[in-house]
């Protein structure tokens, strides 16, 4: 296993910026997450690691050693990407024992390492099939066990599930949550998809236009997110980000958005006397919010319903808000479904409120309790 550091890196790609200044490490053993929409500087972030790519700029370390200029073969880094890199003449035993067949290793430890790689990652009964017979999902855990079976010092993944149907997804991504929990190789893992990585990441990296946004634990990241980008990234429905003026100077504290007020429950003083009457960006999660049936909470208009099976998100306008502001998803019981054009209010968790300076790159209050 390894650490690996990237120290400054910067890299340009037809005459753009692809990354900038990112200064970003993964630990021994750590599955490390970088997520952000397409063109975010993601692959590039894994290729420059692979030695595929060359810096423009800054350091990248390996074990504490500089391996900027060192060719890709000699970093003892395996790469998967997201299309299956199977041999198809050949079936799963062969193809996991051809790179190791190419290094000249003795037949009896290409034999123990095939058995013991899918035996861990839970694929030794696809070993005498040919990949032609194999399903998608079938096929990506057999391309991972082929860059496994080398028990390289660092995985780069990119973006390794993407071409699955969601419910073959779901099942590879479990499978290789149980791998990466017994094998603890260090690991950077580029997706698109945020609950990929809230799955399987220990942190995330968080990057946007080439620039590293934030990083942290899945949960810390998604409770207690310092940007907009971050909490409006991760969630599903992502958090609603509603623009308006605090308003904290009476005994009740709310942000009015047009003529819409959402309450977000006491504030400690010192807050409320720096951000009294100032422009802020109110952030709710729709698991936080609720239709209240009696008075209370902002007056809204239903403008649609999703099913989801275990609840349904009911996709509400403010009435009062300006045009521009997103519609708010609240999630209900499953027996709730108010039909399209009913009035209903809205009440938000006042401890789950969230609240971000006028530009969206600092948070400043998380709901905690008033002191």
């Amino acid at each position: 296993m390894a650490t690996i550091e990237l120290a400054g890196a910067t890299s340009r790609t037809r005459g753009r910026w692809a990354l900038r200044d990112v200064r970003l490490a993964v630990a021994d053993g750590e599955l490390l997450a970088v997520v952000g929409p397409s063109g975010a500087g993601k692959t590039t972030l894994l290729r420059l690691v692979a030695g595929l790519e060359d810096l423009a700029g800054g350091d990248l370390l390996i074990d504490g050693v500089s391996v900027t200029g060192v060719p890709t073969s000699s970093r003892d880094l395996a790469m998967v990407v997201q299309d299956a890199a199977l041999l198809p003449h050949l079936d799963v035993r062969r193809n996991l024992a051809f790179p190791l067949r190419l290094r000249r290793m003795p037949p009896a430890e290409v034999a123990a390492r095939v058995e013991a790689g899918a035996q861990v990652l839970g694929i030794r009964q696809l070993l005498d099939r040919r990949p032609d017979t194999l399903s998608a999902g079938e096929q990506q855990m057999g391309a991972i066990g082929r860059v496994t079976v080398r028990r390289p010092s660092a995985y780069l993944m990119d973006e390794p599930l993407a071409a699955l149907d969601p419910r073959e997804r779901d099942r590879v991504r479990t499978e290789l949550r149980r791998y990466v929990d017994d094998a603890r190789v260090t690991t950077l893992y580029a997706t698109n998809d945020q609950r990929e990585a809230m799955a399987l990441a220990d942190r995330i990296a968080v990057l946007r236009d080439g620039c590293l946004v934030e990083v942290g634990a899945p949960g810390e990241l998604y409770a207690r997110p310092r940007s907009v980008f971050t909490a409006a990234f991760l969630g599903e429905p992502g958090m609603v980000l509603l623009r308006g003026r605090l308003e904290a100077g009476g005994r009740r504290a709310f942000v009015r958005v047009g003529g819409a007020d959402v309450e977000i429950g006491p504030l400690p003083d010192a807050l409320r006397r720096a951000w009294d009457a100032r422009e802020v960006i109110a952030g709710l999660r729709a698991e936080h919010l609720a239709l209240a049936t009696a008075d209370g909470g902002t007056p809204a208009t239903v403008e649609a319903v999703e099913v989801l099976g275990a609840t349904n998100l009911v996709h509400v306008s403010l009435d009062g808000a300006p045009a521009e502001s997103p519609r708010v998803a609240v999630r209900v019981e499953p027996s709730t479904r108010p039909g399209r054009g009913t009035p209903v209010r809205v009440l938000a968790t006042p401890a789950r409120v969230h609240l971000f300076d006028p530009d969206g790159e600092r948070s400043f209050w998380h709901g905690e309790p008033a002191t």
